[in-house]
């Protein structure tokens, strides 16, 4: 703590820790087409959040800075085109998210640059068939056999309860019973015939049924006028690893492919031809287009949320597709001013000017509204939002069974000792 205050008053004044004056030049070395910094033809110049960020550390070290345009190897190798000149004096620092090279320092972290998914987003407007969309139709089928199988748990009820004398002479009682059961489900039914038992068990059983009706008709009709009001909002593309594994992904260049290859299906780049490299911005717009036409699953981007702020009703960030965060360094040949774009980095750290200059680049903090979403975000009822309902409505019927079944016992037994006084006197006689 005491070394940070004697390097920041030391900056403070006319000289820092380690011959960084203030009002010298530094001169900054940029590379790249993406939104850490790429080239602006309309400026002239490089943009984004590095060389906004490098603005804000001159500002904290009190000195102004000269862009240098770094060129590339050979081979076109991006990893390593600023190592000459940085060797040979003609930057004073860079900034790269590489693995750490010998002869060179590395200021703390400057930037964190994650890759997410981009995703097409549609709209279903109401169908024919939306008055069954509040449900999934798996849930549908639950709760018909729910009917179902609860219809024979009261024929079950009837028969130990002696009330369903020849089930087997009157096959239609069944489909009757089942009638009376949906009916209950709809609200509608006085429960005729064997389905008006007064025994234990079939009321407790009737109480389950009711129970089951009350929760189905509430939450269908909770869901049912967003789903005839609103369109649906269908977001497409992965949503987990396995399926990013499974999907195509377009990418702005080829460079980002090695990265990307183990994690998914295939790699689509825009034309050479078409764009240029240092076109990022239209090489960006390709990718987007053929994700809104489907040719593509996923757009990976580290400007995902920026490019669905910007068309909130037919573009989404991915959920759970979040790959590549990487951080990126102040590299330079000097420790001395490597500990000067340290000690002024964590002061950013603490600044808001900072947060806003990466949200003016990446938007992290920002979301689409309900308006410009045009979405309605209801989503259909599933089976496992039901399980509850289900565990304890089957639990019922099982008590149900078992307390019928106890009751029929006992009048078993009531029976067999009534018989019993009078087998007795007859007994006597003989």
């Amino acid at each position: 703590m005491a070394a940070r205050c004697l390097c920041i008053l030391a900056i403070a004044s006319t000289v820092s820790c380690g011959y960084v004056r203030r009002g010298a030049t530094l001169r900054v070395g940029y590379q790249g087409f993406d939104a850490a910094a790429h080239y602006s033809f309309e400026n002239g110049r490089y943009v984004g959040a590095y060389p906004e960020v490098t603005s804000l550390l001159a500002r904290e070290l009190g000195v102004v800075t000269e862009d240098v345009t770094l060129g590339f190897n050979d081979d076109d190798a991006i990893l390593d085109s600023w190592m000459e000149p940085l060797r040979n004096g003609d930057i004073d620092f860079t900034l790269q998210g590489t693995p750490f090279y010998d002869g060179f320092f590395y200021s703390s972290p400057v930037l964190t640059i994650t890759q997410r998914g981009l995703v097409k987003v549609s709209h279903r407007d109401a169908g024919l068939w939306s008055i069954f969309a509040p449900f999934h139709w798996k849930l549908w089928l639950a709760i018909f056999g729910a009917v179902v199988l609860g219809t024979v748990v009261m024929g079950a009820i009837a028969y130990l309860n002696e009330e369903w004398a020849g089930p087997r002479r009157d096959p239609l009682e069944f489909g009757t019973m089942l009638y009376h059961s949906v009916t209950l489900l709809l609200g509608g039914d006085d429960l005729a015939g064997v389905m008006a038992t007064d025994s234990g068990g079939a009321r407790l059983h009737r109480l389950g049924l009711l129970f089951l009706a009350l929760v189905t008709t509430a939450t269908f009709t909770a869901n049912l006028a967003a789903f005839l009001t609103n369109p649906e909002r269908v977001v497409h593309g992965p949503r987990s690893l396995e399926e990013l594994g499974q999907s195509t992904a377009c990418l702005t260049y080829d460079f980002m492919a090695p990265y990307l290859e183990n994690l998914v299906g295939g790699v689509v780049l825009p034309p050479d031809g078409l764009f240029a490299n240092e076109d990022y911005r239209g090489r960006s717009a390709w990718c987007i287009d053929r994700v809104k036409s489907e040719d593509v699953d996923v757009f990976i981007t580290s400007e995902a949320n920026v490019h669905a702020l910007e068309d909130c009703a037919h573009l989404a960030v991915a959920s759970n597709v979040e790959i590549m965060p990487s951080l990126f360094y102040a590299v330079t040949r000097d420790i001395h001013l490597m500990v000067n774009l340290s000690y002024a980095m964590e002061e950013l750290r603490i600044n808001r000017d900072y947060y806003e200059a990466l949200n003016r680049h990446y938007r992290t903090y920002d979301a689409c509204d309900d308006a410009s979403a045009d979405a309605d975000e209801s989503a259909q009822i599933s089976v496992g939002s039901f399980a509850s309902v289900f565990f304890l409505y089957f639990a019922n019927a099982a008590l149900s069974v078992a307390i019928a079944a106890s009751e029929a016992r006992r009048r078993g037994r009531a029976a067999a000792a009534k018989e019993e006084p009078a087998a007795e006197p007859a007994a006597q006689q003989g």
